[in-house]
């Protein structure tokens, strides 16, 4: 990224400094100053978590009903059962796979370290 356009960059979340954000990645930028002044920006990416995946069979197996608790526990809510048991979404879900950062690094020589 060329100076002016590293000085007129724009955040879209001035106090969470968030360069860009959808459903399935967020972007982070990192300003860097080289001893002269300039200035250039290197970039952090955070896939969103993946859901855990829901175990119809394991919620049946504890005594939920399929059309009254499945989704509840599918979108990460407790139920409770007639009898007063509660049946927590990470007893009846797989662990999500956990996302991957990724880094990119601009430095366009010695003098931004």
């Amino acid at each position: 990224m060329s100076v002016e356009a590293a000085s007129a960059f724009k955040f879209i979340n001035e106090t969470q400094r968030v360069a860009y954000q959808d459903d399935l990645l967020t972007v982070y930028p990192l300003k860097a100053v080289s001893k002269t002044g300039e200035v250039c920006y290197s970039y952090i990416g955070l896939p969103a978590q993946g859901k855990a995946k829901f175990l119809p069979k394991n919620a049946k197996d504890l005594g939920c009903d399929p059309k009254k608790h499945n989704k509840l526990l599918y979108e990460g809510q407790s139920v409770t059962l007639d009898d007063g048991t509660v049946v927590t979404p990470g007893q009846v879900t797989e662990p999500a796979e956990p996302s991957q950062a990724f880094i990119l690094v601009f430095l366009p020589d010695e003098t931004y370290i």
